[in-house]
């Protein structure tokens, strides 16, 4: 995948001013084990549930070309149980300017958020989200692009 995209982005050169590159989290389901895989590039995951809240560390590299280009991502593997959620996301939601001083949401404050809807159903957690992110940002000006997903786990 880091390959791909640094075919796909052009990248010839460890130029620092022509490289871009990109944050992610990749996992891998095995339903029939209840078993995930995760690799994060500058992306961490979160499994919560009743008796869990586990936040799956990233490696501190980028997907592009820089110095880790040969380096692997590593692989974590985890056992998931019944009404158990991971929780993918970007950092668009935790940079949102907003509440009563106009300071970012931060992500202690997006832990907090998936800790306390992780027994909620999908459809609550969808709309706990959303009301919490219209109330935090006010009338600021959204910054960033925002993915936020939730997989349940019955």
């Amino acid at each position: 995948l880091r390959r791909n995209i640094i075919r796909g982005l052009h990248q010839t050169t460890s130029d620092e001013s022509s490289l871009e590159g990109m944050d992610i989290a990749i996992c891998v389901i095995n339903e029939k084990e209840n078993q995930l895989k995760y690799a994060g590039a500058n992306n961490p995951i979160i499994i919560a549930g009743k008796d869990r809240f586990q936040e799956l560390m990233p490696d501190k590299m980028p997907v592009r070309l820089d110095q880790y280009i040969d380096t692997p991502y590593k692989v974590q593997t985890e056992s998931i149980l019944k009404g158990e959620t991971v929780f993918l996301y970007t950092d668009g939601f935790a940079d949102q300017f907003g509440g009563n001083d106009s300071k970012k949401f931060l992500k202690q404050q997006m832990k907090q958020l998936f800790k306390d809807i992780a027994l909620y159903d999908p459809d609550e957690q969808k709309k706990t989200i959303l009301t919490k992110f219209e109330v935090w940002k006010g009338e600021e000006e959204q910054i960033d692009d925002i993915l936020i997903l939730g997989v349940s786990f019955k």
